[in-house]
């Protein structure tokens, strides 16, 4: 940005009222973590309107208050209760198991929503009646079912984000001022990257997008790079060309999941890389550039004492180092295949959390929570395969329900099993349909497991290409950056490590990854090419020694602001949003490791330009 004071005030005026303008769009901002967002194929193409399952013990409260507080609220097309003796008779199951317990001390509510009723709505509907409920003193109604499960989202995707991300901002304000030593310059980018976070929000609600838990992704990473690009801006005069490189592989990295079948990620991809483009160009507009300023004697002894660490390992130990970087590079892939990617919705929640306590109350006592359909032209065929698993705990026949939308012949089995065995339905789905074609009943299986179950083959499919396709990237380049193979596959190896080592770490620990979560090795990529691609340009034209000298402050500071800002958000109680802030920010903490130190050993020695001498 040109120092000029009026030049400076016109541009700070123009983003200003871009950013007024977006702000009008917050009031149409909202969240709404709809399952239809997570429908790959139509999959959750269901014959049903969105449900919820209500639990309770019957010497609390009375079955039949219950009934009527339910059965007569408008958004409900069908309330099936104990008492529901034809419905059950027309469904082809019986009271025990669904809606009462074996020894009658649970009886339990299924509540199905008109179709055009949301989640959200419907789930507020039933809980305002049943607390107008007369209860004895310490008992309450477990709520649960795919209803309930999206109100949760709505609610813990949100809980503690608007003090988290105020946190935030105040950290990275202040580690901006300890790495830059300037309090405008600190302002400034605090304020560059709130325009640029307003901007964002503004235009989704603009737009009428409505945002989910993949969205909510977006702000911290968001920030995270602001504070990034924007150190880099304020510490090194000639940094924005190559910031223009470090923005587009960024987005590269999280453009790549637009490929995905599933909504909620495309949406991901094209918001995120609107976001990272928004906030690159407000910081570079925004933030003054660096003034020239003394050192700290502590600074420059601790640049001295870096350079005399690489001076010894490029030395004595270049290849022994290269060597074994190459081959931790290389074991972390080979493991992936064995990594635990866990799709079980309920690992997104605290296990206080009263979707979670209600989802294993209504499981221990009447019928699973987690549901599939089958859909099929022999219903006792089907249901006697399915009934022969010990997984399906219920099967209910929809036909009747939905003669209307369903094909001449076609029959539709709802079937419900617990949450935890959601694993387990994968192999069995491919067992039924073969047995079901040997039957000449062949079987198509639909509705929220087999939705899961694709979300996860496709993220994890997905992740698989968009990592080497990065590392392609990141090699190209590198290679191009500095006309020089070996630098090529430097930026390869550099850019791997981390990743291999975070593979090596969670199968180690035994993690299992959220699906959500499968993003971050592509987007960790393109965000911690960053410093590779500053120390590369910066080598090009310069000896080792002013390279190290010269990259050493705002590589590691704008790393270290990153990876502590994208490390805040393991304060957020939404386990997919803790998870995918901690692995970013050991990501970005180990990349900038590999980049001061592996990526200068890994390089020529000697300047390729002979002018620099």
């Amino acid at each position: 940005m040109n120092e000029n004071p009026f030049r400076s005030a016109m541009v700070w005026g123009v983003w200003l009222l871009i950013a007024l303008v977006s702000a009008f769009g917050l009031k149409r901002f909202h969240i709404d973590n709809s399952l239809d967002a997570w429908v790959p194929s139509n999959l959750a193409g269901t014959d049903i309107g969105a449900y919820i399952f209500v639990g309770f013990e019957t010497r609390d409260v009375s079955i039949n208050a219950v009934e009527t507080a339910l059965c007569d609220l408008p958004e409900i097309s069908l309330c099936i209760t104990p008492n529901s003796g034809s419905t059950l008779a027309m469904l082809q199951t019986s009271p025990q198991g669904l809606v009462v317990s074996n020894d009658g001390h649970y009886a339990g509510v299924l509540c199905i929503g008109l179709p055009k009723i949301a989640p959200p709505r419907l789930t507020k509907a039933v809980k305002l009646a049943l607390d107008k409920l007369p209860k004895q003193p310490g008992s309450g109604f477990a709520i649960a079912g795919p209803a309930a499960f999206a109100s949760a989202l709505n609610d813990y995707s949100q809980r503690r984000m608007p003090a988290i991300i105020t946190l935030i901002v105040l950290i990275g304000g202040a580690l901006m001022m300890l790495v830059t030593r300037s309090l405008m310059q600190s302002l400034q980018s605090i304020g560059a990257i709130m325009m640029a976070l307003v901007i964002l929000l503004g235009t989704i609600g603009w737009s009428g997008v409505r945002a989910d838990m993949s969205m909510l992704l977006i702000p911290p990473m968001m920030i995270s790079m602001g504070f990034s690009y924007a150190a880099h801006s304020a510490i090194r005069r000639d940094a924005t060309r190559v910031l223009m490189i470090c923005a587009f592989t960024t987005i590269l990295g999280v453009i790549f999941f637009s490929s995905s079948g599933v909504p909620s990620i495309r949406s991901f991809a094209l918001w995120g890389a609107f976001g990272i483009a928004i906030v690159w160009l407000c910081v570079l507009t925004l933030v003054s550039p660096p003034r020239t300023i003394a050192k700290r004697s502590g600074l420059l002894k601790l640049e001295r004492r870096y350079r005399q660490l690489m001076y010894i390992l490029i030395t004595r130990y270049r290849w022994p180092v290269i060597l074994a970087a190459t081959a931790i590079a290389a074991i972390g892939p080979m493991g992936s295949g064995r990594l635990m990617v866990n799709p079980q919705p309920m690992n997104y929640f605290p296990s206080e959390a009263h979707i979670v306590r209600s989802s294993a109350s209504i499981e221990n006592n009447l019928t699973g929570m987690l549901s599939f359909e089958a859909v099929t032209r022999d219903p006792a065929t089907t249901r006697a395969i399915l009934n022969d698993s010990t997984i399906v705990r219920t099967v209910i026949d929809l036909t009747l329900l939905n003669s209307d939308r369903l094909k001449l012949g076609q029959h539709v089995l709802w079937c419900m099993c617990n949450d935890r065995d959601l694993k387990k339905l994968a192999p069995v789905f491919i067992r039924w349909r073969t047995q079901g074609i040997e039957l000449e009943s062949p079987i198509a299986f639909r509705g929220i497991a087999a939705q899961l179950l694709e979300v996860r083959r496709q993220m994890k499919h997905i992740a698989m290409i968009s990592i080497p396709s990065m590392l392609i990237v990141a090699a190209i380049a590198s290679a191009l950056i500095t006309h020089n193979l070996m630098s090529g596959f430097a930026g390869l190896i550099v850019n791997l490590l981390p990743i291999s080592i975070v593979l090596i770490l969670a199968e180690l620990i035994g993690v299992s990854l959220q699906l959500p979560t499968l993003m971050v090795g592509a987007i960790g990529i393109g965000a911690g090419i960053d410093d590779t691609i500053h120390i590369l340009s910066m080598r090009r034209h310069c000896s080792m020694a002013q390279t190290l000298r010269t990259c050493l402050r705002p590589c590691a500071g704008s790393s270290m602001i990153a990876s502590i800002a994208m490390g805040t958000f393991v304060l957020s109680p939404f386990h997919p949003t803790a998870q995918f802030g901690l692995l970013m920010a050991v990501i970005l903490i180990v990349a900038s490791i590999c980049d001061l130190v592996l990526l200068p050993i890994m390089l020529p020695q000697r300047p390729p330009n002979s002018m620099a001498r």
